[in-house]
């Protein structure tokens, strides 16, 4: 399995004494790092609407959105070496400051 940042493969190989055979291989074009970068940064969205009241979504402002990407991006990366992390975004949306701890089993 092999999981980019755009696409995710699997392949399914027979080793012999003789040479590796490839029996199979799939692609999953929207199944990368970046789509769960925005899944989870959807996620924080929700957390944020029911903390602050409001169903004003973080997306709606585009400097938001990019600060939290890319502090989601470096949480995944985190939690691709340890079992829990904290992403702590300040004036997040509106001076409105996000913090949240995620296990990796949770992510």
């Amino acid at each position: 399995m092999d999981i980019g940042y755009s696409k995710c493969s699997f392949f399914v190989v027979e080793f012999t004494p003789r040479e590796p055979r490839l029996l199979d291989c799939e692609h999953l074009r929207f199944m990368g790092s970046k789509n769960m970068d925005h899944l989870l940064a959807e996620h924080y969205d929700e957390l944020m609407k029911t903390g602050r009241g409001t169903q004003e979504s973080v997306f709606s402002a585009h400097k938001a959105k990019i600060k939290l990407l890319d502090q989601v991006e470096k949480q995944r990366k985190m939690l691709s070496a340890n079992d829990e992390s904290h992403i702590s975004v300040e004036a997040l949306f509106e001076d409105y400051d996000f913090s949240h701890d995620m296990k990796r089993t949770e992510f």
